[in-house]
């Protein structure tokens, strides 16, 4: 992602934490697992941000080890006004830990690759 892209996507994270903080952490806050089909519900009521910043936003904020560390299985999902509206299942729960391991393993890589030079 070059930098205007991060931006972007770091400006729309901000707007939906502003909007809707019990569903969307502060950066590095502890994530709650959001509910499934909550891009759509954003799409209606925040047409403005547009389809792709949207997913963009999504995309970073459930790709981050603060999120991906609340996925586990019968965790509460939370909707835009941060209620209950379902449960982690035990597919996405692993599904979440795989991502997990699998970013850990590319934050070593870096490091080791850091430390070489």
């Amino acid at each position: 992602m070059n930098k205007t892209a991060k931006a972007r996507c770091n400006a729309a994270r901000d707007l939906l934490h502003a909007k809707w903080p019990t569903a969307f952490a502060g950066r590095g806050c502890s994530k709650k697992p959001l509910a499934i089909g909550i891009t759509k519900q954003i799409m209606t009521e925040l047409p403005e941000i547009g389809f792709h910043r949207l997913t963009a936003a999504l995309s970073d904020y459930c790709s981050g080890p603060t999120y991906l560390r609340n996925v586990i299985e019968g965790a509460p999902r939370v909707g835009l006004d941060g209620r209950t509206c379902g449960v982690v299942s035990p597919d996405e729960a692993s599904y979440a830990a795989q991502r997990l391991a699998d970013w850990k393993t590319h934050r070593d890589a870096k490091s080791v690759e850091r430390a070489a030079q």
